[in-house]
């Protein structure tokens, strides 16, 4: 959930719209919507709108990833800002993007893709990862 909390020097009444945008500007995640307060608007995104922009695939560590909230006013005028989140997930990493925890996902054991020895478990052999 990203939130903004935005003014004009014109009054609230004069800002248009905003939109949420990759951190280079080249995809949007959809427009932010009116969050109650006055001057506060607000958007949701899930893992998968994500994903389906630049996959979410990282193995034993985090990745960040930096987002553009862009308004703009009855004027044409524009503000942005950037800011940028932390993706991670306990235990693993994320495969097609969705955390796995790489010592109970027999399909994705140690790594994504790598099934344990044996087959697909309920739960994974350590070191499963090891073994060829």
């Amino acid at each position: 959930m990203f939130t903004a909390t935005v003014s004009d020097p014109d009054g609230l009444d004069d800002i248009a719209g905003g939109t949420l945008f990759t951190g280079d500007g080249a995809f949007s995640y959809g427009p932010f919507v009116a969050a109650g307060q006055e001057g506060t608007y607000s958007i949701s995104v899930s893992w998968d709108a994500i994903d389906q922009v630049e996959a979410v695939e990282f193995e034993d560590v985090e990745i960040d990833r930096t987002f553009r909230a862009e308004f703009f006013d009855t004027k044409g005028n524009s503000a942005s800002k950037d800011t940028k989140i932390t993706l991670s997930c306990p235990g693993g990493g994320a495969c097609d993007g969705s955390c796995k925890d790489f010592q109970k996902d027999g399909g994705n054991c140690g790594a994504c893709g790598k099934a344990c020895e044996g087959g697909v478990r309920v739960r994974c052999v350590v070191p499963c990862w090891a073994s060829v």
